[in-house]
């Protein structure tokens, strides 16, 4: 998932999860992303459940933070392409859609249909440091993140995820631009594909399953 994506189902688990520091769940739950920035590999900040847990015993003044940290993890695990085939009602536009084209349609339904406004902590801490990251690095996303979720337009929002994704000198983002500003621009499919997603809840399904992971490893 992307981003914003994060932040949406953070939003819609912070009742189960009952956070102390909602700022501090906030800023775990977009943090394993730091690795776009960081030039990281993605084992390297979406770490295994277990360790997570090890690091709540050993930080437990970073529980929060480690809630929303656990809620991304978890997240990541589901194959999202998977819950779309499952539950998006038409198969003649489900069929055309990548892994990646299907977490970008998300995001962008998000940002058109649930926007939020969480404050994020932003601070660097033993976590992040233990994972390998600096202050400087851990500015640069508070920075970056902030900067994206309040983007306003199409274009910046596209222009603000590419960057996040570490693609803006990348040959490859003239064509994902291109690709993207198509559909934006093409109502019905746009529409058809929103719709899709609303008629199969796959947000709800989403959540759903998130819960049900967060449930077993914090019975």
């Amino acid at each position: 998932m992307n981003p914003y994506s994060h932040i949406v189902i953070a939003t819609k688990l912070e009742t189960l999860v009952d956070p102390e520091n909602a700022p501090e769940y906030y800023w775990g739950a977009i943090a394993p992303d730091i690795r776009y920035l960081a030039a990281m590999q993605r084992q390297q900040t979406h770490i295994p459940t277990e360790r997570i847990f090890g690091f709540m015993s050993q930080y437990p003044h970073l529980k929060s933070f480690l809630q929303g940290y656990l809620v991304h993890c978890l997240c990541d695990e589901i194959e999202l392409k998977r819950v779309f085939f499952q539950h998006f009602p038409f198969s003649i536009l489900r069929s055309k859609m990548s892994r990646q084209q299907v977490a970008i349609i998300l995001e962008l339904y998000y940002f058109e249909n649930e926007r939020v406004n969480k404050k994020l902590s932003e601070s660097h801490n033993e976590v992040l440091s233990e994972l390998g990251l600096s202050e400087t690095q851990s500015a640069k996303l508070s920075q970056t993140i902030y900067q994206y979720a309040i983007s306003s337009s199409f274009e910046s929002r596209i222009t603000d995820l590419a960057r996040f994704l570490g693609l803006e000198n990348d040959s490859r983002i003239d064509k994902y631009m291109s690709a993207a500003k198509r559909f934006q621009n093409n109502w019905l499919l746009k529409n058809g594909l929103f719709f899709g997603i609303r008629r199969g809840k796959i947000s709800e399904q989403l959540v759903s399953m998130v819960a049900s992971l967060y449930r077993q490893w914090s019975a």
